[in-house]
């Protein structure tokens, strides 16, 4: 979603912008492959940052949001900031889901397929390019601001701590000679127990 986001937003911009914005995606991606171990160390301090990726997902959604919202003349400048943000999240979220260890194919693989989205994405958008475009991109940005938002706001959400199987404040089970009526002797009454026939 985020590189939908981005490669939209790059496609309201010149040609030679967007070529520039796809290189520094790409920068920005190799920039999150060297740099994985400090993002995942300066993220450690999040509660249940490991659960969420450490947010790199709700920081991507936020840069494409924040990218598609802003007017045109501030586009221009804050395009290749977002751009070296949402290739270094794309690193993060395929360092942390790479089910190898130093295999640089799917390292490879993860930005090609990322690189195809946001290149495929701003050639359909500038392809069927229409005037209603820029204020689409706007409505679409604050959606997209807002999953980041509500997404990232979510890991900081404590869980409750459920209480212990040992804990005393707990109801326990009553004794077995807590019904008197109720006989626990599998063979039967005795017949001293029996009622006497009238």
């Amino acid at each position: 979603m985020p590189l939908i986001g981005f490669g939209a937003a790059i496609a309201l911009l010149s040609r030679t912008q967007l070529a520039i914005n796809i290189g520094l995606f790409l920068a920005g991606a190799l920039l999150g492959f060297r740099c994985h171990s400090l993002f995942t160390t300066a993220m450690a301090f999040v509660p249940n940052a490991a659960d969420h990726l450490f947010l790199a997902g709700p920081i991507s959604l936020i840069a494409a949001g924040l990218l598609l919202i802003v007017p045109s003349f501030i586009r221009h400048w804050f395009a290749p900031v977002a751009a070296l943000i949402v290739g270094a999240m794309l690193a993060q979220m395929i360092s942390l889901t790479d089910p190898t260890i130093d295999n640089w194919n799917v390292s490879l693989a993860g930005v090609g397929l990322g690189l195809w989205v946001i290149v495929t994405t701003s050639l359909c958008v500038r392809s069927f390019y229409q005037d209603w475009f820029p204020i689409g991109a706007r409505i679409v940005g604050s959606w997209f601001l807002a999953i980041g938002l509500l997404y990232g706001g979510a890991a900081f959400a404590v869980r409750p701590m459920l209480p212990s199987l040992h804990d005393e404040k707990l109801m326990t089970p009553p004794p077995a000679n807590a019904l008197p009526d109720v006989s626990t002797d599998p063979s039967g009454p005795s017949p001293e127990e029996l009622p006497a026939q009238p």
